[in-house]
């Protein structure tokens, strides 16, 4: 039978360099994410198109919504453009969530390669769930962002920029959610506010898919440029 014997341990210092994988001393592991954060950016830009084409047909829809109050009392079976957009804006809302949760993960990975020691606040199943749990959707995806560009760029000092964008998605949900409630109370509570809340909605959001994108292909370029840190 033949024995195995381990080898024997490096008798110098140089020694255990040479005998080291090279995982352990080369550069880190950091796989390219800019295709998906291009097809997460892509899919928002369609989503904030639709948000804008709800903003521009909500004027005809509140006049519509009125004239059929006038008359019947209810709203409830008007039918208009901008009802219509209301599918297809929350399918590539749903799209452009999936995605994003999906980047962020793969972000994530990197990040922890480039910068072992790197303390994320919030664990990875956040970076898909925060969006969508109440009361914590209020800040965890900040957090997740903003630890994200700390640990991918030495050059990040503060989050001023996370919390814009922040702030700006904020507004534009906090809109979109009383647009919606105006538009499915069938009873004209609130009817000639409609356009106000969808081109604030509009608006906000503009501005926060701005800096989204932004920050986002900052911290794929500051990734693909990483070297190890402590």
């Amino acid at each position: 039978m033949t024995e195995f014997y381990p080898p024997a341990p490096p008798s110098s210092p140089q020694g255990a360099l040479l005998s080291s994988p090279p995982a352990a001393w080369g550069p880190p592991k950091v796989r390219s994410t800019r295709g998906l954060a291009m097809a997460t950016l892509a899919m928002g830009g369609l989503a904030l198109l639709l948000t804008i084409a709800l903003a521009a047909t909500s004027f005809a829809a509140a006049n519509d919504y009125q004239e059929a109050i006038d008359a019947t009392g209810t709203s409830a079976d008007t039918l208009t453009a901008y009802d219509l957009l209301a599918l297809p804006w929350t399918i590539a809302m749903l799209i452009a969530w999936v995605l994003t949760a999906v980047w962020l993960g793969k972000a994530r990975a990197n990040t922890q390669n480039i910068r072992p020691g790197f303390h994320f606040r919030r664990s990875q199943v956040w970076d898909t769930l925060g969006w969508i749990v109440p009361f914590v959707s209020l800040w965890f995806p900040r957090q997740i962002l903003g630890d994200l560009s700390k640990g991918s760029s030495p050059a990040m000092k503060d989050n001023r920029q996370v919390g814009i964008w922040w702030t700006a998605w904020l507004v534009g949900l906090v809109a979109s959610q009383a647009s919606d409630r105006v538009a499915m109370s069938g009873d004209g509570s609130g009817v000639g506010l409609l356009p106000v809340f969808n081109v604030v909605h509009a608006v906000a959001w503009a501005i926060a898919f701005a800096l989204w994108a932004k920050l986002v292909l900052s911290i794929v370029r500051d990734q693909e440029n990483a070297t190890p840190r402590a």
